[in-house]
């Protein structure tokens, strides 16, 4: 899966991520402003994603995640 730009995000998703079984990758879109996410972070899994400054507040481990 290959997303090149995400539009239509509302102030109500301060976060929206996205987990890759195929190329057993992770990204996470922040920042969201007039509609489009601003920032984004991409780690393969086995990296923590830290969504501790999100609604969330937790830090996710992703190496038991499977993979392709």
């Amino acid at each position: 899966m290959r997303i090149v730009a995400l539009r239509g995000c509302t102030h109500r998703a301060s976060a929206y991520l996205i987990v890759d079984p195929y190329t057993a990758e992770w990204q996470l879109h922040t920042l969201s402003k007039d509609g489009v996410y601003h920032a984004v972070v991409g780690f393969p899994f086995g990296e923590e994603i830290d969504l501790t400054g999100t609604p969330v507040g937790l830090v996710l481990r992703t190496d038991e995640f499977p993979g392709d």
